[in-house]
């Protein structure tokens, strides 16, 4: 145990826990004047979009708070487990790894918790603790601790009975009182706001005695915006008048509601450290779904991917824009609040720009060694109706189909989900393989089977999958989607393309679909149109990472840099990882001479992608790492000359990398010079060795070359009049100056610019122009000598030209 003494240095910490606290709606009521104690919290404090976690269901996301863990480590996986009994609400035994409380109380660190999700039964912490079933129906033991909070409960359960029709009243302000008490949606929010008032009495009450760090966490917000959703401003064309009338307000009250509560916190805590969050946002644009889909904890389906993070306090920096914060950062910063170690096995990170006091952090293997939990015994079935009742009331769970095999089944469905966002793909697939052809709900497991091999980049066991589908299933939007992905992994931008918009015709709208149209048009070349699709993309959601980033790609492959920092800050500021954004930042700082920015922005990218090669190279070029010989690439559009010039290299001495498969024939008499397997770089085929030989590699191909390597490239530069008169000739059409497709000259012009500014970009790529012209005439082999460091002589020149091969020439 740590000495106490040196903890109490700080000022206590009030974490503060609304579920599906939404920004847009806060910041909308703040312009209105009605939540004036959330509009003083910001005005003192600092504030960002909190990340949240998949998948994004509430005692899982809370448990990750409470553990800095994702749900397939701290093992709370759903809504409900068996019991003997039944189905039971799901308990705090089910967590495998300890929680803030635990730690803090080895640390000799007094702690609070109230109503937690889930915390029952509570555990005998050094403090205070409430759980969450403390305010469902049903004998208190084992839901409280210490023994001196019984009498308080018990009394206040009686109190919570009373709620006054005045209250009542101010969610439903249009609806007649004599239909208040009867109506079944006013009854529902009755039941809410009296659990919500007994655990806001407990908290005042908690606040009260001494603690360090208390954890509070208040579920009405998210239960109140399930309720009123359908109502929500503006109206939705399903909803009758009458029903908007009575209960559009809901939400809005439910927020003030929530105001009023946060004022008397802070009044009671004004030496306290304050940090407010969501586990995650709420979808209540006017684009929201009409209909909850017939899925398991279909509610979830409401949440976005962005909830709430403020923070005020003596120990905190005001007026702060906190930047790409997820979940997982609330454990490491409570433990670096405290001087505490952090944990390496924790993902998450200090969130370092919201302390006053700068200093360093230290750091342990793990804190999942410690075993203090002490949970108190409880009656199996205690407060289990009421709880499992509310469940179900919000349409998250179905007690009349939820059997034992189905409660194994979703707890194995959100640990894949939970393993497939850390990349744990082929174990996410194990699981999949246990249920996808013999579950109730096979569908879900089909989408998730086919995204998991998506991810995992394996095309034969996704011609397999995709071949041994149903036709039924082969039709399903969702599942082509899945396809169309398939294609575009293959290389096949175009195709993929094609079939992308036949899904868009067939009535598939959606800002992944609009992300992956945008990003097959920008590997096509294509960066008006990717850019429209992007944008298409953040018109159904503006919070949407994938298209800012794509909209930042897009910007940097132009050169247009104003414009990258721009979309590349929006992006980052919502999701931290990733690494190819933090890539594309220290390129852009390396050429601009800024090596400090650089080498931290290389840092971001490799920490959590340790194999992303062009940053590896780029770190290599800046720590002056001896590189291996460079691959030669010979490159360009066809019949730019790009044959000739392997033919002189070859005569000089150097070794290429080609086969025969493509014979020579009367266009290219001494043969092509190609190796064959390159064509499958798209699909993932490995490039062999290459260091100090020579390689054609046509320019549609070259951003497929890997970064693992450095290149000198000799890009064959030709008319592009002959070139397209050379490639007509060699299909057999009909091409002349007279019908010359200058539509065709103009794109290939445009292609010439992206791929040399591509060039341009790459760290690890140097590159010269040669002139197909000049090459005949001999006149650039000093050039390419000195270019290369590789002597082509003047007799090599002489033993390899055939001027009678330059028969498509202009002037």
């Amino acid at each position: 145990m740590t000495d106490p003494k040196k903890h109490n240095q700080s000022a206590p910490i009030l974490l503060l826990g609304w579920d599906g606290a939404e920004w847009s709606v806060i910041r909308s009521l703040i312009e209105q004047g009605e939540m004036p104690q959330f509009q003083m919290l910001l005005a003192n404090g600092s504030d960002g979009a909190l990340a949240s976690l998949q998948p994004m269901i509430s005692p899982l996301l809370w448990t990750s708070v409470a553990s800095g863990k994702r749900a397939h480590e701290h093992g709370i996986l759903g809504f409900v487990e068996e019991s003997l009994e039944g189905p039971r609400a799901i308990s705090s035994l089910q967590r495998q790894v300890p929680a803030i409380w635990n730690i803090l109380s080895e640390a000799g660190i007094s702690c609070q918790v109230l109503n937690w999700w889930p915390s029952n039964p509570v555990e005998a912490i050094r403090g205070d603790m409430i759980s969450n079933l403390a305010f469902a129906e049903g004998d208190l033991q084992g839901q409280f601790y210490p023994e001196d909070w019984g009498d308080f409960l018990s009394s206040e359960r009686e109190k919570a009975q009373d709620l006054s029709p005045e209250i009542l009243a101010g969610f439903f302000p249009e609806m007649p009182a004599e239909l208040l008490l009867d109506d079944p949606l006013v009854q529902k929010v009755g039941r809410i706001l009296m659990r919500s008032r007994m655990q806001f009495h407990c908290a005042m009450a908690m606040l009260q005695k001494e603690a360090q760090c208390r954890m509070f966490y208040f579920e009405a917000l998210d239960q109140l915006q399930h309720l009123g959703a359908a109502y929500y401003p503006p109206q939705q064309a399903q909803i009758s008048d009458t029903d908007f009338k009575h209960y559009h307000y809901i939400i809005r009250a439910a927020y003030r509601w929530h105001d009023a509560m946060l004022g008397s916190m802070l009044n009671k805590a004004k030496d306290h450290n304050l940090i407010l969050i969501s586990d995650h946002g709420f979808e209540l644009s006017a684009g929201r779904q009409k209909e909850l889909p017939n899925i398991p904890a279909a509610p979830a389906s409401e949440h976005r991917a962005f909830g709430v993070f403020a923070a005020t306090g003596p120990d905190f920096i005001a007026n702060q824009k906190l930047y790409g914060i997820s979940l997982l950062d609330i454990v490491p910063t409570i433990l670096h609040h405290f001087q505490l170690p952090l944990a390496k096995d924790m993902e998450g990170r200090i969130i370092k720009e919201l302390f006053r006091n700068k200093r360093a952090a230290s750091w342990l293997p793990t804190w999942d060694l410690i075993n203090n939990a002490q949970f108190l015994e409880v009656h199996p079935q205690q407060g289990q109706n009421d709880a499992l009742r509310d469940l179900e009331e919000l349409q998250y769970i179905d007690l009349a189909n939820t059997q034992q095999k189905g409660i194994r089944e979703e707890q194995d469905y959100n640990k894949a989900i939970s393993l497939r966002e850390v990349g744990a793909y082929a174990e996410a697939l194990q699981i999949c393989d246990q249920h996808w052809l013999n579950s109730n709900q096979a569908y879900r497991w089909y989408i998730l089977k086919a995204r998991l091999i998506l991810n995992g980049g394996d095309s034969a066991l996704w011609e397999r999958f995709w071949t041994g589908l149903k036709p039924e299933f082969q039709a399903d939007l969702q599942l082509r989607f899945c396809h169309a992905l398939a294609i575009l992994q293959a290389g096949q931008a175009e195709k993929s393309l094609v079939e992308m918009q036949a899904l868009e015709q067939s009535g598939l709208q959606s800002p992944a679909l609009y992300q992956e149209m945008g990003h097959a048009l920008f590997l096509a070349g294509q960066w008006e149109g990717a850019d429209q699709q992007f944008d298409r993309a953040l018109a159904l959601n503006q919070e949407y990472s994938p298209a800012l980033n794509g909209k930042a790609q897009v910007a940097f492959a132009k050169g247009a840099y104003e414009d990258f920092e721009i979309w590349a800050n929006q992006a980052l500021s919502l999701k931290m990882h990733q690494p190819h954004l933090h890539y594309l930042w220290a390129l852009h700082y390396h050429q601009s001479g800024d090596s400090v920015s650089c080498r931290k922005a290389l840092q971001l990218c490799l920490r959590k992608a340790p194999k992303h090669q062009k940053a590896l190279a780029l770190r290599d070029e800046l720590i002056g790492k001896s590189p291996k010989a460079s691959s030669i690439i010979v490159s360009g559009f066809p019949r730019s000359g790009t044959s000739f010039m392997m033919a002189l290299l070859e005569a000089s001495g150097l070794e290429l990398l080609k086969d025969e498969v493509r014979e020579a024939d009367g266009h290219n008499p001494k043969g092509y010079y190609e190796w064959e397997a390159l064509k499958s770089l798209p699909q993932g085929a490995e490039l062999p060795p290459s260091d100090g030989k020579a390689l054609k590699v046509v320019a549609p191909l070259l951003p497929y070359l890997p970064a693992d390597r450095k290149y000198k490239v000799l890009w064959m530069e030709r008319p592009l009049l002959e070139i397209i008169l050379s490639q007509a000739k060699m299909k057999g059409e009909a091409a002349s100056l007279e019908n010359f497709p200058f539509q065709k000259g103009q794109q290939l012009e445009r292609e010439r610019q992206r791929f040399q500014l591509w060039l341009d970009q790459q760290p690890h790529i140097e590159w010269m122009e040669v002139s197909y012209r000049a090459l005949l005439k001999g006149e650039a082999l000093q050039e390419i000598t000195a270019f290369l460091g590789h002597e082509l002589s003047r007799e090599q020149w002489e033993k390899t030209v055939d001027p009678q091969l330059h028969r498509n020439k202009i002037g």
